[in-house]
C-alpha cells in the first residue's frame, strides 16, 4: 500500500484534475451509449405500434359487425317478397369479411395486449361461438340461408353493446400505451440534454486546461530548445568522430577481408591446378630415368617435349593468377601503343601450336589495319586464354578456327572450337570470377581466365560476345575498336 500512496502524492493538482475530468468524460460517453440504446428501443416500440394498426383492427371489427347486421336486417324485412337468392352473394361476402376481422382481433398482438381486459373475454367468447354456430349451419351449402340470418340477428342484438364497449376499451388501452411512450420519450430527451450539457462543461474545462498547459509548455520549450541545441552540437561532434573511426575500421576490415579472400583463392587454385602438371612432370621424368638406356632420340624428345608443354601450362597458370591478383587490386597496367595486330595474333597462335602440336589451328585474316592501338601484353593474354580454353574444352581430333577481320582501325577476333559448349542458362555467368560452366566438370581450370578477358577487353573499350551450343561448340567474338588516327587497312 505504501508505494501506491507515494505514487498518489506524487501526482500534481493538474494531473488529478485531468484524471477526474477524463473519468467524467468517459462516464458521459458511456451514458450517451445507454441513452442512445434506450431511444432506439423507444423508436422501435413506437414504430411497431404504428405498424400494428391496433385501434384500426378493433374499429374494423365493429364496422363489419354493423355492416353485416344492416344487410341481414334488410334481407329479414323483405323475407316475404324475396324472389330467388340474388341477395346471397353480398351477404356471404360481408360475412367472410366479418369472420376475418374476428380472427384478426382474437390472435397475435391484439389478443396479447387486451388479454387483461375483462371486456375482451366477454365479447370475443360469444363472437367466436357465433361464428362457429354459423359455420356449422352454412357448412356444405353453396349460399347463405335465412336460418343463418335469424341466428346472426338474434345474437347481434345482445353483442352490439359489447362490441362498442370493446372498441372503446381498445382505443383507451392504445391511447394509454402511446401516452406512456410519449412520457418516456420526453424523459429521455431531458436526460440527453443534461448529459450533453455536462459534456460541454467538461469540454470547456479541457479547453481551458489545454490553453494553460500550452502556456506552460511554451515556456518549457524555450528552455528545452537551448538545451537541445547544445546537445545537438555535442552529438554532431561525437558522431563525426565516431563516423571517422568507423570508416577507418571499415576500410581496414574490407582490405583485410580482400587480402584474405585473395590468399584463400590463390592457395586453393595453386593446390588444385599445380598438382596435375607436377604429377605429369614427375611421372614423365621417372619414366625417362627408368628407360633412358632403351629410349631412342624420337621417344626421348617426345617425353621432354611433354615436360616442356606442362611447364608452359604452369607458366600460364602462374601468369593468370598474378594478373588476377593485380586485377582484384585494381593495379592492372594498361599501356596502349601502335602495334601490328596481325603479327601479335600470329605469334600467340604459333606459341599455342608449339605447346599443342597435335591440335589443328586454322587462321583467317581479312582487311587488317596497318596500325592498331592497344596494349600488346593484354591482347596476348586475351588470345592465350581464348586459345587455351578452345583446346582444353574440345576433342583432340577437332580443329580451332581463329578469324580476324579488320573494321577500320579496329579488329574483330573470333575464336571457334567444336567442344562441350556452354548451357544457354549459364551464358550470363560466364566471365564471373571463379565461375565455370556445368559442362566443364572434370576438366582442369581456374575460372579466372575469362574474367580477365572481359576486364582486359573493357580496358580497350571493347566488348565480348559468346555464341555457344552444348555438344556443338563455342565462338568467342572480341571487338577491339581502333584508336583515332590509326592507319588504313592492309591486306
Amino acid at each position: 500500500m505504501l508505494p501506491v500512496l507515494r505514487n498518489r502524492k506524487s501526482l500534481s493538482p493538474l494531473s488529478i484534475t485531468l484524471l477526474v475530468m477524463l473519468a467524467g468524460l468517459i462516464g458521459c460517453i458511456v451514458t450517451s451509449g445507454i441513452l442512445f440504446e434506450k431511444r432506439k428501443q423507444l423508436v422501435q416500440s413506437i414504430t411497431e405500434s404504428g405498424s400494428e394498426n391496433f385501434t384500426w383492427a378493433f374499429n374494423q371489427l365493429r364496422v363489419e359487425f354493423y355492416r353485416l347486421q344492416a344487410l341481414a336486417e334488410g334481407v329479414d324485412d323483405r323475407r316475404e317478397t324475396l324472389a330467388g337468392n340474388d341477395w346471397e352473394p353480398a351477404l356471404r361476402k360481408r360475412y367472410e369479411i366479418f369472420v376475418s376481422r374476428v380472427n384478426t382481433v382474437n390472435a397475435g398482438t391484439y389478443r396479447d395486449k387486451m388479454a387483461t381486459q375483462q371486456i375482451f373475454a366477454e365479447t370475443m367468447t360469444p363472437l367466436t361461438d357465433l361464428v362457429a354456430q354459423m359455420d356449422a349451419i352454412l357448412d356444405g351449402m353453396q349460399g347463405f340461408n335465412l336460418r343463418a340470418v335469424d341466428l346472426y340477428l338474434s345474437a347481434g342484438r345482445s353483442l352490439a353493446p359489447q362490441i362498442d364497449a370493446l372498441t372503446a376499451k381498445a382505443v383507451e388501452v392504445d391511447s394509454a400505451r402511446l401516452g406512456d411512450m410519449r412520457d418516456r420519450l420526453v424523459t429521455q430527451e431531458k436526460y440527453e440534454q443534461i448529459n450533453l450539457a455536462f459534456q460541454l462543461v467538461i469540454l470547456v474545462a479541457f479547453a481551458s486546461l489545454a490553453f494553460y498547459g500550452l502556456f506552460r509548455l511554451d515556456r518549457q520549450k524555450q528552455h528545452l530548445v537551448i538545451v537541445a541545441d547544445e546537445l545537438r552540437q555535442a552529438r554532431s561532434h561525437v558522431e563525426k568522430e565516431a563516423e571517422a573511426k568507423r570508416a577507418a575500421l571499415q576500410r581496414a576490415l574490407t582490405e583485410e577481408q580482400r587480402h584474405s579472400r585473395l590468399q584463400r583463392r590463390f592457395v586453393s587454385m595453386a593446390s588444385h591446378e599445380f598438382r596435375t602438371p607436377l604429377a605429369i612432370i614427375d611421372s614423365t621424368a621417372q619414366r625417362i630415368l627408368r628407360k633412358l638406356e632403351n629410349m631412342n632420340h624420337v621417344e626421348l624428345a617426345e617425353r621432354i617435349n611433354r615436360i616442356r608443354q606442362t611447364v608452359a601450362r604452369m607458366g600460364e597458370l602462374i601468369e593468370t593468377m598474378l594478373e588476377a591478383g593485380r586485377s582484384e587490386e585494381g593495379k592492372t597496367e594498361f599501356n596502349p601503343v601502335d602495334i601490328d595486330i596481325g603479327g601479335v595474333i600470329r605469334q600467340v597462335v604459333k606459341r599455342q601450336r608449339d605447346i599443342t602440336p597435335d591440335r589443328q589451328f586454322t587462321e583467317e585474316y581479312v582487311d587488317l589495319p596497318r596500325v592498331h592501338r592497344g596494349d600488346p601484353r593484354l591482347i596476348e593474354h586475351i588470345l592465350v586464354n581464348l586459345l587455351a580454353n578452345a583446346v582444353k574444352y574440345s576433342p583432340k581430333d577437332s580443329d580451332v578456327l581463329i578469324r580476324v577481320i579488320g573494321i577500320g582501325a579496329g579488329v574483330k577476333v573470333m575464336v571457334t572450337d567444336h567442344g562441350v559448349g556452354i548451357p544457354a542458362n549459364e551464358l550470363h555467368n560466364i566471365g564471373e570470377t571463379f565461375f565455370r560452366a556445368s559442362t566443364s566438370a572434370g576438366i582442369p581450370g581456374t575460372g579466372v581466365g575469362l574474367n580477365l578477358v572481359k576486364k582486359f577487353v573493357a580496358l580497350h573499350d571493347g566488348s565480348v560476345a559468346i555464341d555457344s551450343r552444348v555438344g556443338i561448340g563455342t565462338t568467342f567474338t572480341i571487338d577491339l575498336p581502333g584508336a583515332k588516327g590509326a592507319g588504313a587497312a592492309a591486306a
